[in-house]
């Protein structure tokens, strides 16, 4: 995409204020990135794009805030599946999370969801949820049932937050009740599955506790596209166990100590018989908040996550007829550590300054059996490293007046990765096959943003920024293989380097009459040295040996990660909010994002492709009717556009849409009966697809009826 996009042109600019102007209504803004409420404002306080509690009509960018209510609205199972209705949204595909693996999960925006770790950065309370060793995220961690609101910030102009927040940051806020109450939920419906759910908070004088479980199983569906389908082929199925807690003590009101942790135990049945991953994360987390003479804001935060994981997965014949085991990862232990320290406060009349410091280190390794022949691995593999950051930060948000305020930030990271080694013994006589001590990385990157927010009436606002943010590459991008479905394999690099983002976007919130909202946001950016998995070579109807991923399956495909030239990504984002009847509301969004690659001279036969996994048009509906006393209701419908399975654009995969359908029904005060069906037409959509042909399919109708009670 050329970068004389006419979004960003001078006369674009002013044909946009124009617009602002002649249509501001002149009473309070309504937010519509609270998605699903009415009479929503501007003022609404979010933590995430500026570390700092700061209203949304101060801040240059384009926010997003999903609360509790909303959710509720949504048919989704799960926090990703209820993301996808935003504009730019995705995972690496468009699986439903009830049977994605991890490493199909990676969050993304705008086009940049074409590896297997995230390009957003994923928070929990403020703490990077991430996982640390891969990048990807493990969603079952924070049950919907546990989520007050959701935050959610597109772009690079949220690079105050580091490395893993290129393409954005979504905060996931936990329930804090101000006051003790018990919420009890359990739930039922095809597959098999059911889930139940509890939540409680107890506040008693300076000390509040909270308190989640969630048990989840379900016996999945088939992924396999139905015409596919072999003997090896089963459902792919969920069975997860969820627990949350937290603490805080508040010895005065100026002064906050609190203390949490969570658990997940999750098993993964990916499709066929052999297929198997086990998952467990555990998390403890602390810290102190601050509230010092003269309205500063000190804060204090630390952390500790462990993820152990269990992964054994196989090659399939092209008929699907038999497979073969082809790696057992028996041990995959990651721990990552992590503190910052924060400080905040007005100064000189107009300005709000913030600085701090965070701190990060990720130890892992994986060991794993592989060169399954004559009924038992022939081989063991060993990889492990550590990977440490660090990284200090000044923001200063100035209220120029007049309506005017500048928010402007910068940020400098140190990282480093040590210790990375990649061992391989024949198991049959011990000896050592392969003894590689890969060469440190040193390395540091600047972040930075400056935007400008005009309130031009109290209904009408225009934003501009501009932003410069970088992601690291993980420990197993550089260090460790992996192994796909459909007989893919891809090599890690350990030369990779890191990815760095420069990009700007420019927008407008709107009233337009007493019942209209607009939000239109135009971005244009582009990713240096972006990491994809590039295709080397296919195997064709029989198996064969293609250097560096060694005998590929029939069928298969050898890819290998590296640096590629530049992504560049342009598009409109664009939402409407409607509110034809005090019970009625609308919310539509449309987004055209065409993600292309550039590499004229590095790669010729990758230049001008369509980046891998990114539609250009895809587009959202969401209509609620609410009145507690007869009926809640909600129809949502999502279309996702063509959008192809690999670099070389060979692959493609059909436009689909779906409709969900949420009816719930107060039964008494306090409890309420519920049905949510998603996909309700019983659409099939490929969601993967190989260059064997071997495709996967989305989820099929999927209906669950549920009771939820709270005192």
């Amino acid at each position: 995409m050329r970068s004389t996009n006419p979004l960003f042109t001078p006369g674009a600019a002013l044909a946009i204020m124009v617009l602002v102007r002649s249509v501001a209504a002149q009473e309070p803004v309504r937010d519509t990135t609270k998605l699903g409420q009415r009479r929503t404002s501007l003022d609404e306080i979010t933590v995430t794009a500026t570390r700092t509690d700061q209203a949304i009509r101060v801040i240059p960018a384009n926010i997003a805030v999903i609360t509790r209510d909303a959710s509720r609205l949504s048919a989704a199972q799960n926090v990703p599946d209820l993301l996808r209705v935003l504009p730019g949204f995705s995972t690496r595909d468009y699986q439903s999370q009830i049977v994605a693996s991890p490493s199909r999960s990676a969050a993304a925006f705008r086009g940049l969801g074409t590896t297997s770790a995230s390009r957003a950065l994923v928070l929990l309370d403020g703490v990077p949820m991430n996982e640390a060793f891969a990048g990807w995220v493990h969603w079952p961690r924070v049950p919907l049932s546990l989520v007050e609101r959701i935050e959610v910030v597109r772009g690079g102009g949220s690079g105050i937050w580091g490395s893993r927040s290129l393409g954005g940051v979504i905060n996931l806020v936990t329930i804090d009740p101000p006051k003790s109450q018990l919420e009890l939920a359990g739930e039922g419906g095809q597959f098999g599955t059911y889930r139940g759910s509890a939540s409680g908070s107890v506040v008693h004088g300076k000390i509040r506790a909270v308190g989640s479980g969630d048990w989840y199983d379900t016996n999945g569906f088939v992924i396999t596209r139905p015409d596919l389908i072999g003997a090896i082929d089963i459902p792919s199925f969920q069975r997860s166990k969820t627990a949350y807690g937290r603490v805080s003590y508040d010895p005065t009101p100026a002064l906050r100590f609190h203390l949490g942790g969570s658990y997940l135990d999750e098993l993964i049945g990916t499709g066929t018989r052999l297929k198997k991953t086990n998952v467990e994360v555990g998390e403890l987390r602390g810290g102190a908040r601050w509230a010092t003479p003269g309205g500063g804001v000190v804060t204090l935060t630390g952390y500790r996550t462990h993820t152990g994981m269990d992964i054994y997965t196989s090659s399939e014949s092209l008929d699907r007829q038999s497979e073969t085991p082809s790696l057992d990862q028996f041990d995959v232990p990651s721990t990552a550590l992590g503190t910052g320290l924060q400080w905040s406060r007005p100064a000189w009349t107009r300005h709000e300054l913030t600085m701090g410091v965070d701190w990060s280190r990720v130890d892992g390794y994986v060991h794993e059996n592989l060169n399954y022949q004559q009924g038992a691995f022939t081989r063991r593999r060993r990889v492990d490293g550590k990977q440490a950051n660090t990284g200090l930060y000044l923001q200063d948000g100035i209220d120029l007046g007049d309506g005017w305020r500048l928010l402007a930030s910068g940020r400098i990271d140190w990282f480093r990765n040590e210790g990375a080694t990649r061992r391989e013994t024949d198991l049959r006589t011990s000896a050592v096959v392969v003894d590689t001590v890969f060469a440190g990385v040193n390395e540091s990157r600047l972040s930075y943003s400056a935007g400008i927010r005009r309130q031009l009436t109290p209904s009408a606002s225009l934003r501009v920024s501009g932003y410069g943010a970088f992601r690291a590459p993980t420990l197993n991008e550089m260090y460790k293989p992996a192994r796909e479905s459909g007989n893919v394999l891809v090599e890690a690099n350990s030369s990779l380097r890191s990815e760095r983002l420069v990009g700007g976007e420019v927008g407008a919130d709107v009233n337009w009459g007493p019942n209209v909202v607009l939000r239109l946001t135009g971005f244009l950016s582009n990713v240096t040295d972006p990491i994809i998995d590039a295709t080397i070579g296919t195997a064709g109807s029989t198996s064969r040996v293609i250097a560096p991923c060694g005998t590929v399956p029939a069928g298969g495909t050898c890819r290998l990660r590296r640096n590629t030239g530049s992504l560049r990504t342009a598009g409109i984002e664009s939402e409407v909010e409607l509110y034809p009847h005090r019970d009625l509301s609308v919310w539509a969004s449309y987004t055209f994002n065409p993600t292309t690659v550039s590499a004229p001279s590095t790669e010729p036969g990758l230049d001008g492709k369509q980046s891998r996994s990114a539609p250009r048009h895809t587009a959202a509906l969401m209509v609620a009717y609410r009145n507690p006393k007869i009926l809640t209701a909600s129809t949502t419908i999502r279309y996702v556009g063509q959008r192809f399975d690999d670099d070389l654009n060979q692959i493609g995969l059909d436009p689909f849409w779906v409709v969900d359908l949420k009816l719930e029904r107060q039964l008494v005060r306090g409890a309420a009966a519920y049905l949510k069906v998603e996909n309700a037409f019983d659409r099939m959509y490929e969601i993967t697809r190989s260059a064997g042909g071997f495709a996967r399919r989305g989820l099929p109708r999927f209906g669950m009826a549920g009771l939820r009670v709270r005192w």
